[in-house]
């Protein structure tokens, strides 16, 4: 399992940066770097999973979060 913790409270979807997960049958997310969010998603139940580029309109801000991994070693 992948987390991810958004700590920007001034972002906004303009800036990029947005999280874009495709699932096995194609389904589509697209997840905005929202601030205080917490969002977990299985890195194995899906084809593939990335972050859309910061855009010049954000600025000097930084797009911050904290993420992390789940993992169990027997399943790997």
């Amino acid at each position: 399992m992948a987390i991810v913790f958004y700590l920007s409270p001034a972002w906004t979807a303009d800036y990029g940066g947005v999280l874009h997960i495709i699932g096995k049958n194609d389904e589509y997310f697209k997840i905005e770097a929202t601030f205080n969010s917490f969002v977990v998603f299985d890195v194995k139940t899906h084809k593939s999973h990335h972050i859309t580029n910061i855009r010049g309109t954000a600025g000097d801000q930084s797009r911050l979060t904290m993420p992390g991994w789940f993992c169990d070693p027997e399943h790997q």
